[in-house]
């Protein structure tokens, strides 16, 4: 029974892309037909005539799908998790991830019309859980901490989702800026309320690895490097790869802090009912 229920789940989650990617080659949704002249623009890698056509980025996208593949094989089935915010917020998280998968994996590997748009799309809607989830650990209250979260991750797609809006945007100049916010708070977080000098290393190591995919996209965007698609080495696939995984860390490490933090309130409440009983004995 545990094996049908992890096989369940596994299912769930990568039903989407199963059935996205079964009719990508079809003219059954709006962004179906194939436009590679504007992955060959795009991308410094070298494209194929056929599926997949950037075989490098499309094997990454499946990397965002080693946290939700990670959570469903731990969970029970859907319908027996226990409601609860955290329960709700780390699924809206998985639903992130694997729309990011989704829409990478049609660009990168099909090549599909608007696929700049909703690859980028992708990436703003992760983007805003992280910055959401980092900018709701400053308000001490519950509620403060619900409206920071919600607030930001339904306002800042509506300002930067370049789907939904139709526009081209620089989604990496704000992935670059919204890392250095990232990493800046977590460091104050560590310092201030942790009372630690660094992040706990869940969060470290995912911060690291957020900087060095900032800098990669940088320097695959440079204008002073050359692009080599006959290498081996490409920056973007790279730089992808480490937000994946950098990814996975940032949500063991802020449910880590969450846990310590619980504790640090029950001990000082145990704290507190044990100087009462003692007041009561004198």
């Amino acid at each position: 029974m545990k094996y049908i229920t992890k096989l369940a789940n596994l299912l769930l989650v990568w039903l989407p892309i199963i059935i996205t990617f079964s009719i990508a080659d079809n003219n059954f949704i709006p962004f179906s037909n194939i436009t590679l002249d504007e992955l060959d623009e795009t991308v410094c890698e070298k494209t194929n005539d056929h599926f997949p056509y950037a075989v490098n980025n499309f094997a990454v996208s499946f990397l965002f799908m080693l946290l939700p593949v990670l959570i469903v094989l731990n969970v029970p089935f859907i319908t027996q998790i226990k409601c609860s915010y955290t329960a709700i917020e780390t699924i809206v998280f998985i639903t992130v991830l694997v729309y990011n998968a989704t829409a990478s994996g049609l660009y990168y590997g099909f090549s599909t019309n608007k696929g700049k748009y909703i690859e980028k799309s992708g990436n703003v809607w992760t983007i805003a859980f992280v910055l959401a989830k980092t900018l709701s650990k400053i308000p001490h209250t519950d509620f403060g901490i619900v409206a920071v979260f919600w607030s930001v991750f339904i306002c800042y797609p509506s300002l930067f989702d370049p789907y939904l809006l139709g526009l081209e945007i620089s989604v990496s100049r704000s992935f670059n800026n919204i890392v250095f916010v990232v990493t800046i708070l977590e460091f104050a977080y560590a310092k201030w309320q942790e009372r630690r000098s660094l992040p706990e290393p869940f969060m470290f190591t995912a911060l690291v690895l957020f900087n060095v995919s900032s800098i990669f996209i940088m320097v695959d965007e440079s204008d002073q490097i050359i692009c080599d698609e006959n290498s081996n080495f490409q920056w973007l696939p790279a730089a992808r790869s480490f937000s994946a995984v950098a990814l996975s860390l940032y949500f063991f490490g802020f449910r880590k802090q969450a846990r310590e933090k619980e504790q640090v309130v029950q001990n000082r409440f145990e704290e507190v009912n044990q100087r009462e009983d003692d007041d009561q004995l004198i």
